[in-house]
């Protein structure tokens, strides 16, 4: 396609390699998506505006791909940088849940890092100005999670607490 005779001509461009992984995530490519993220990475710095997306969308292609441990070290390594990311934080949660359902015996000692993650979320609070960032993940998308999860583990208090956080979030206009 277009994207690869682009490459072709300006094979460092690390924004037309994140395009790239974007195209293979749509098509559920993520292998594919994984190595053009990466090599965007490599190519790209702190300052890039794409950065941010480019980030979470790696680690949710890696998620996907059933490659935690590795996701997990990226994670991990990236943390410093998103600070004020409930994108970054929402994503992390994810990864770790997914982890903790595909590994139960691991699941307990996970989940205060799942807990914690979603409930940095919160503490951020929706940046619609990051670019890629998604409405609700520092809110009620986070506030819901942390209910499901406190449902799950029997902790009814804090399950209709977050539930009625994410009801009232959701709610709030734009």
């Amino acid at each position: 396609g277009l994207l690869l005779k682009m490459l072709e001509n300006a094979p460092e461009d690390s924004y037309l390699h994140y395009q790239l992984g974007r195209d293979y995530e749509i098509y559920g490519e993520f292998g594919d998506a994984v190595s053009a993220y990466t090599r965007a990475l490599d190519r790209s710095s702190m300052h890039d505006r794409f950065r941010h997306d480019l980030v979470v969308r790696t680690l949710y292609s890696l998620k996907r791909l059933q490659r935690h441990e590795q996701a997990m070290q990226f994670a991990e390594q990236e943390m410093p940088n998103w600070s004020h990311s409930p994108d970054f934080y929402f994503s992390l949660g994810d990864l770790l849940l997914d982890y903790a359902t595909s590994n139960p015996e691991q699941a307990a000692g996970l989940l205060p890092m799942i807990e914690a993650s979603w409930l940095k979320c919160l503490e951020i609070g929706d940046q619609p100005l990051l670019e890629g960032s998604v409405k609700g993940r520092g809110s009620f998308l986070a506030a819901h999670n942390l209910g499901v999860v406190y449902e799950q583990i029997g902790d009814t208090d804090k399950a209709a607490h977050y539930r009625a956080m994410a009801d009232q979030a959701r709610s709030r206009p734009a």
